[in-house]
C-alpha cells in the first residue's frame, strides 16, 4: 500500500502536524479548518491519565441540550489537542453552523496520546469520567447523550458500550470492531454501524475459513452475531467494494466520510432522533473539567 506523509496547518497559531497515511486518505476541508477555530482547549486528568480535549458550546445554552462525544482513529494520536479535530471534516461535523441551527448541542472530543488505545480500560474509564464531569458543569440533556466514532474511535464506542451499558441514547460505530465478550450489552443502545466491504485496515469480518473468529468481530460479524431483536433498533450499513473510491475517490477504510456528507443525513438524523426514557450521568464522580 503506498503511503505518505501528510501535512497540515491549523491555522490556530500556524501549528503543524503530520502522519503517514495512505495516498488516498480524506482530506479536511477549509469549512473544517473554520469550524475547529470554535472548539474550547481543554484538560482532564483521571487517575494516572491525562486526556486532551476539545468542546463546542452552543451559542444558546440557555436550555439543556444534547451532547455528542467523538472518538477519534488512530492517525490522529498524540496530546498536540487539534489534530483529532482538524485532520477529518467528520470530527466536526456537529458543530457545523447549520446543524447547529437545527439541533443545537455540545461536542466533546478527547484525544489519546501514543501507547494507549480508546479500547483500554483504563482509557475508557477516564472518557466516561470526562464525560461525567463535563455533564457536572454544562447544561446537557441527559436524555440525549450520543457517542460516535471511526476505526480506533470506533472500537472505542463499542468499548464504551460494552462498560457503560444504557449510558448512551445511541451510537453510530464507523469501521470498528470488537472482542466477543459481552456483545448482549450492546442492546441496550440504539446502534447504525457503517463499513465498507472492502476495508483492509479494519475488516469487515474476521471468519476465517473454518467459520471461528480470529482476534476481532467486524461490524459485518458484529450484526450477525446480534441482528434479529424486534425491540433492539440496531442498523447496519456495508458499503460494497469499490464504493469509497468511485463515490468519494478515498481508501475504503473512510467510510467515515459519509457521515459528514449529504448521503450522511439520514445517519445524523436518526442520531439525534434517539432520547433515553432515563436521564444518565448523575453518578458520584467529584471530578472537575
Amino acid at each position: 500500500m503506498k503511503q505518505k506523509e501528510t501535512e497540515q496547518e491549523s491555522g490556530e497559531g500556524g501549528l503543524r502536524y503530520s502522519f503517514t497515511v495512505p495516498v488516498d486518505w480524506d482530506k479536511p476541508s477549509d469549512t473544517n479548518a473554520v469550524r475547529c477555530r470554535e472548539f474550547k482547549k481543554g484538560s482532564f486528568s483521571h487517575m494516572s491519565l491525562e486526556v486532551p480535549y476539545r468542546c463546542f458550546e452552543p451559542k444558546d445554552k440557555s436550555t439543556p441540550l444534547p451532547l455528542v462525544v467523538f472518538l477519534h482513529g488512530a492517525d490522529t494520536v498524540g496530546t498536540d489537542n487539534l489534530s483529532h479535530i482538524a485532520f477529518h471534516d467528520v470530527a466536526t461535523i456537529f458543530a457545523d453552523e447549520a446543524w447547529q441551527e437545527k439541533h443545537p448541542c455540545y461536542v466533546l472530543a478527547p484525544q489519546y496520546h501514543k501507547g494507549s488505545y480508546w479500547s483500554l480500560p483504563e482509557s475508557a474509564d477516564a472518557v466516561h469520567a470526562l464525560v461525567k464531569a463535563f455533564l457536572k458543569k454544562h447544561s446537557v440533556d441527559r436524555h440525549r447523550i450520543y457517542i460516535y466514532g471511526f476505526s480506533a474511535g470506533g472500537v472505542g464506542v463499542f468499548e464504551q458500550l460494552r462498560r457503560f451499558p444504557d449510558f448512551y441514547a445511541a451510537a453510530i460505530p464507523i469501521c470498528g470492531a470488537t472482542s466477543g465478550k459481552e456483545l448482549e450489552r450492546f442492546k441496550q443502545t440504539p446502534i447504525w454501524m457503517l463499513h465498507a466491504a472492502d476495508d483492509s485496515i479494519v475488516r469487515v469480518s474476521y471468519l476465517d475459513e473454518s467459520g471461528s473468529w480470529i482476534m476481532n468481530l467486524g461490524s459485518r460479524d458484529i450484526y450477525e452475531k446480534l441482528k434479529g431483536d424486534p425491540e433492539w433498533d440496531f442498523r447496519y450499513t456495508e458499503y460494497p467494494e469499490g464504493y469509497m473510491r468511485t463515490h468519494y475517490g478515498v481508501h475504503p477504510h473512510c467510510s467515515w466520510v459519509i457521515l459528514s456528507e449529504k448521503e450522511g443525513a439520514p445517519m445524523r438524523e436518526w442520531l439525534f432522533s434517539k432520547r433515553k426514557e432515563t436521564a444518565d450521568g448523575k453518578g458520584d464522580n467529584n471530578e472537575n473539567i
